[in-house]
């Protein structure tokens, strides 16, 4: 008994040590990755200090243009748009970059998959935990997935599906900062009479990403400029709806644009890479035209 118990105790040791020193060497991997998309969440998270900052998922990535919009409000800009992430991840990029300095101006792009419609928020996780180290990310783990405090006990859990990113990353050495964040969309459209846009509909909305989208409205309108857009969405005729966010955004006294009908995009297929992202043309024509809302 006393040797099984010894040899038990020897064991989980082990296990710990081992974990948190493979733990250590992925993170400092990570960490130390200056390119492909990781190095792009790198620089935004520990050394962009722009005036300007966009945020939202692909569709901020891909419809802003940081140079355009300096250019016409005097002020630097970056865009720190990712694929697939909304609110809930935003919320945790921003406190993280709230650590270091606050902007003068937030501009925040609305897509309803991502930020309002009910989903499985556990999809958001692996872009939080990697945000950990910087005391912004735990109590919003917790809320989205329930045994993410116990589970970040483990020095590898954050990384361990990320190892193959990071190699890759480091050694593809494909720069992602070159343009202020920004990174445009190739290819265009064909005009297709048919296509119909997906019809959104509000009856049901998550409450876990309305909740977080007030905290910021209600942390970061008291602190600067906030700012909520909704770019225009292919083959629209008219604006869509959404009255769950305008409301908030009255509440806080935050400014809301909704360019979902701007009927000179929705139906340019030239525009477009696909049925939801502006190629680079269509995202130039777009900032330029939007810049009004930004200006001092």
């Amino acid at each position: 008994m006393k040797k099984f118990l010894i040899s038990f105790i020897l064991t989980v040791a082990f296990i710990v040590v081992a974990d948190q020193a493979i733990g250590y060497m992925l993170k400092r991997g990570y960490d130390f990755t200056t390119f492909g998309a990781i190095g792009r969440k790198n620089e935004i998270v520990n050394y962009v200090k722009s005036d300007i900052v966009i945020l939202g998922s692909s569709r901020a990535l891909h419809h802003y243009v940081p140079p355009i919009i300096s250019d016409s409000t005097g002020l630097s800009c970056y865009n720190c748009g990712l694929g697939g992430q909304g609110i809930i991840y935003h919320y945790a990029l921003l406190r993280a970059m709230s650590q270091r300095y606050i902007p003068k101006m937030i501009i925040y792009e609305l897509t309803p998959e991502y930020d309002i419609e009910p989903s499985n928020n556990a999809r958001f996780l692996t872009e939080i935990r990697t945000l950990s180290p910087h005391g912004c990310a735990d109590s919003i783990l917790s809320v989205v997935g329930h045994m993410e405090r116990m589970k970040m006990l483990s020095g590898i859990y954050p990384y361990n599906s990320l190892l193959f990113h990071i190699v890759g990353d480091r050694l593809q050495h494909k720069d992602l900062i070159s343009q202020n964040g920004y990174i445009p969309m190739k290819g265009s459209l064909k005009k297709d009479e048919n296509y119909q846009p997906r019809v959104l509909d509000f009856s049901k909305i998550d409450s876990v990403k309305v909740s977080f989208f007030e905290k910021m409205l209600r942390e970061y309108s008291k602190k600067t400029k906030l700012i909520v857009m909704v770019s225009p969405i292919y083959g629209s005729n008219a604006p869509a709806s959404f009255d769950v966010i305008e409301r908030l955004c009255a509440r806080y006294d935050v400014a809301f644009h909704n360019c979902s009908g701007d009927q000179r995009f929705t139906h340019a297929p030239s525009l477009y890479s696909d049925h939801v992202h502006f190629n680079d043309s269509g995202a130039r024509q777009y900032t330029a035209g939007v810049c009004k809302y930004f200006r001092p």
